[in-house]
């Protein structure tokens, strides 16, 4: 199979204005391409984060492959051997840990007001124009109450923030935030990779997006994973 540039990709997807159509010929198109295509093209991604356009596409491509049984297309061992710059690998370990890496699922409570309302009565609530009750639904633990209200025209990115932010927190509630039209901001960002809750693969994917201050607060953390911790201390002593 024919090695695609990284730079003929790079162009290729900020040819696309529209970000869902954008994301969704990125996980196409590597997807079905080659293994050192993939590799390549995120290494390009990586070196040149501080670009406005790149840093746009790493998220791009981080939010079109997360969860995409990549596992199935291209085998881990071969990622792995495929990634010539290693200091890339903590980043990117999401393309061959999946969602049987995350921490094992631990039984949490959490005070909620809606927790005896039926999950379709939540989900048209969730579609009102009424900030006030979208800032009580913030606290919903389901994915797809979190997806209607961040969709919501009525949303705003202090929606976006309390969902990021809660502790304790569903793990697939993150994945719908990153994805949501706020993900991309950078406090959003912050949020979910400081949450202790966030799997790691995906905290770890953000932090090259991330401004210096807030990886020297990740660096001094007590709560956060030491995996985290020491991949912000990688990329305070690099020059990226």
């Amino acid at each position: 199979m024919n090695i695609v540039l990284p730079v003929a990709l790079e162009r290729k997807f900020l040819a696309i204005a529209d970000c869902s159509v954008r994301r969704k010929l990125i996980a196409d198109v590597l997807l079905r391409g080659d293994a050192q295509t993939l590799c390549l093209f995120i290494e390009h991604l990586f070196s040149n984060i501080t670009r406005q356009e790149c840093r746009g596409l790493y998220f791009d491509t981080l939010v079109s492959l997360m969860g995409a049984e990549l596992s199935s297309v291209f085998p881990g061992e071969t990622l792995l051997s495929l990634f010539e710059d290693k200091k890339v690998k903590p980043f990117v370990c999401f393309l061959w840990e999946g969602e049987e890496a995350d921490e094992k699922a631990v039984t949490w409570e959490r005070d909620y007001d809606m927790d005896e309302v039926p999950l379709g009565v939540r989900k048209a609530k969730a579609r009102l124009h009424n900030k006030d009750l979208l800032m009580r639904l913030c606290d919903d633990p389901h994915p797809d109450v979190i997806s209607i209200l961040l969709a919501n025209p009525m949303a705003c990115e202090e929606h976006a923030l309390r969902v990021a932010s809660i502790r304790p927190q569903s793990k697939g509630i993150f994945m719908v935030v990153l994805r949501s039209r706020f993900g991309v901001r950078d406090r959003v960002l912050s949020a979910v990779a400081q949450n202790p809750w966030c799997p790691k693969r995906i905290a770890l994917a953000l932090l090259p997006l991330l401004a210096r201050v807030v990886l020297q607060e990740i660096s001094t953390s007590t709560v956060l994973d030491k995996r985290i911790v020491e991949a912000s201390k990688k990329l305070l002593g690099t020059s990226y």
